[in-house]
């Protein structure tokens, strides 16, 4: 797969995948709001889309809880179709805003995840979703 990501932010490569995090701001800049691409190997249990967003939502209830999973709806992603969900979440001390795409493609999961502070989320949703927008499969 491929994405387009700003020059301005940096790139980093995680375990299962990449982030694509955005500039400090400052000193006091806490949390750098970014887009991660995880991939998630389904050869051992091969799932449908709807199956996979069932197997998600009650993950995310768990670790969550159902409140603060604001939604979860039809989405498109590299031209297929996708899920797209919006939650809350605390992680490191920070409540954290949460909009997570996903697909199957592959006997795969490509998930992609915005992740923010909840007071800079719109300041950087733009970017965040042009970039999501930007993924496709090579």
């Amino acid at each position: 797969y491929s994405v387009d990501y700003p020059k301005e932010w940096t790139k980093a490569a995680l375990p299962t995948g990449v982030a694509f995090l955005t500039a400090k701001e400052g000193p006091d800049d806490i949390f750098q709001e970014n887009v991660n691409v995880m991939v998630q190997d389904l050869d051992d249990q091969p799932m449908t889309l709807d199956q996979y967003t069932d197997f998600s939502k009650k993950q995310l209830a768990q670790m969550v809880g159902d409140s603060a999973i604001m939604y979860i709806k039809p989405a498109t992603l590299a031209g297929g179709s996708a899920k797209v969900a919006m939650y809350k979440m605390n992680y490191g001390g920070h409540l954290l805003k949460i909009k997570q795409y996903w697909t199957i493609r592959s006997k795969k999961a490509f998930v992609l995840t915005y992740t923010a502070l909840p007071a800079q989320f719109a300041k950087y949703e733009d970017t965040a979703t042009q970039l999501i927008s930007s993924f496709r499969f090579n």
